[in-house]
């Protein structure tokens, strides 16, 4: 189902929120870790946060739209032309994050969210540069100019910092 000029613009925006939230709990959780500070109800708070907007991201990239879901084919001139993103191992950080992390279930209750070595630095080394692929202009044309930059700006800093 297409989405509306209007719709993109909110969406395009709301996208900028995620990449900069999960750049931002990258910095900050990076930091901490340097630091072996012992987890905090902060410091647990951010990776929650992190690895939510590092899910999200990922399924963006992963799946075709469907229904109200918005998705990085939205954002292309052509959706047909879009070929969800096969990475092996940014899907299994995906299924982990959806089991360890975000549902509450039978498998692993013996183990703590926070002891899981949530291995951010390899996810990130998997996600920034398939996103910042993606922030190029030609790649996806229906972003609007301000989001993009904040976007590459921060996917940049993060960048960096995993070189």
């Amino acid at each position: 189902m297409p989405i509306e000029a209007e719709e993109l613009k909110q969406a395009s925006n709301k996208l900028e929120y995620h990449v900069k939230g999960y750049a931002q709990t990258f910095l900050w959780l990076r930091d901490w870790r340097l630091r072996t500070l012992p987890s905090s109800l902060q410091s647990n708070a951010t990776l929650d946060s992190h690895l939510i907007h590092a899910r999200l991201l990922i399924f963006f990239l992963m799946s075709k739209s469907e229904s109200t879901d918005v998705n990085a084919s939205d954002f292309l001139d052509d959706p047909s032309e879009f070929k969800p993103l096969n990475n092996p191992d940014l899907d299994e950080w995906r299924k982990k994050i959806n089991v360890r992390h975000s549902h509450l279930t039978a498998k692993n209750l013996t183990e703590l969210i926070s002891d899981f070595k949530w291995d951010i630095g390899e996810i990130a080394g998997n996600l920034v540069p398939l996103l910042m692929d993606f922030f190029e202009e030609k790649t996806s044309p229906k972003i609007r100019q301000v989001d993009r930059e904040s976007c590459q700006v921060q996917l940049e800093l993060v960048k960096s910092l995993i070189a």
